[in-house]
């Protein structure tokens, strides 16, 4: 036991040194899920003491600068059009959305946002959120509906970074109709990229794109998930929005404690193996290969007879 706790504790503070930085960048997302009632908020605390300023960008253009210190956090109204679209324009093609706060000091940023009958909080992992190399995650889909997809959003942090996706199902149809195997792009500073593909548009949508791999030349920010997802077999209308902030292939651990939940397991490496009451229980999957409740239940956590 107090192992265990003391590797919860371990995770837990390298967890949130990661999140305090002083660099913060949020790449867009699709919307499926219309824009009803849509409002986001960026919130912002630290444990220093002494005030500093922080600057919000979009677009390389500042927004404002806001006062934190410990204490005193900071709520700031974001516009929409900065992190989510409902516009097909805005996908498949370099845009100016996605967002970069920027503080003198080490601080804590997280975007919330809320429409009708659903919210969700992205944290951002500061500069561990950068990479070159990341692997898509988000709901293998059990229903279908227009306002279920899965969607990435990614933002470069460097001027002309290219950018390849690879790695997912070839038969997944986007949005803008295409199919081909590979997403190839280039984005400069600030600029940023968001693809998705409707749950209503092929069956190969449903799980298509989970762990699809993400390549790029120079540092970018990944956003990924459903903007809805339908992700169990009890109840096909419950939906919810999940997104989240992805973590690059040199910032994965090797050791991580599961909590019990309707989730997935998403592996970089194959040949993984899961641990209960001191017993291994090998885990023999490709690169990019998801496992779903069902299985990492039985797996990670024994039977729940």
């Amino acid at each position: 036991m107090k192992k265990l706790l003391l590797t919860i504790c371990t995770f837990l503070c390298l967890l949130f040194n990661a999140q305090l930085d002083t660099d913060h960048w949020f790449a867009p997302m699709a919307s499926k899920a219309g824009n009803v009632g849509l409002q986001g908020y960026l919130y912002l605390s630290t444990n220093e003491t002494t005030p500093f300023n922080v600057e919000i960008y979009n677009n390389n253009t500042l927004y404002t600068t806001v006062q934190v210190s410990k204490g005193s956090p900071t709520e700031v109204v974001i516009p929409n059009y900065f992190l989510i679209t409902v516009d097909q324009s805005d996908l498949f093609t370099p845009n100016s959305m996605g967002m970069y706060v920027k503080g003198s000091k080490k601080f804590f940023a997280n975007y919330r946002f809320s429409l009708q009958n659903h919210a969700e909080i992205i944290t951002s992992k500061g500069l561990a959120g950068l990479g070159t190399t990341f692997y898509a995650g988000m709901a293998p889909l059990t229903g279908v509906a227009y306002y279920v997809n899965s969607t990435i959003g990614i933002t470069a942090t460097e001027d002309n970074t290219s950018v390849v996706v690879s790695g997912y199902n070839p038969d997944v149809v986007f949005s803008d109709g295409s199919s081909s195997p590979t997403k190839t792009f280039t984005l400069n500073k600030g600029q940023s990229y968001v693809m998705d593909a409707a749950s209503t548009d092929s069956s190969y949508n449903l799980d298509g794109l989970v762990g699809a791999k993400i390549e790029a030349t120079k540092p970018i920010s990944v956003t990924n998930g459903n903007f809805n997802g339908i992700y169990t077999n009890l109840n096909f209308t419950n939906n919810d929005v999940l997104m989240d902030q992805a973590v690059p292939v040199d910032r994965l651990g090797k050791d991580f404690v599961v909590v019990k939940g309707n989730g997935f397991c998403l592996f970089r490496n194959g040949n993984r193996s899961g641990h209960r009451n001191g017993k291994q229980y090998p885990i023999n999957d490709k690169r990019g290969k998801f496992w779903d409740y069902v299985k990492c239940r039985t797996i990670l956590h024994g039977s729940e007879q």
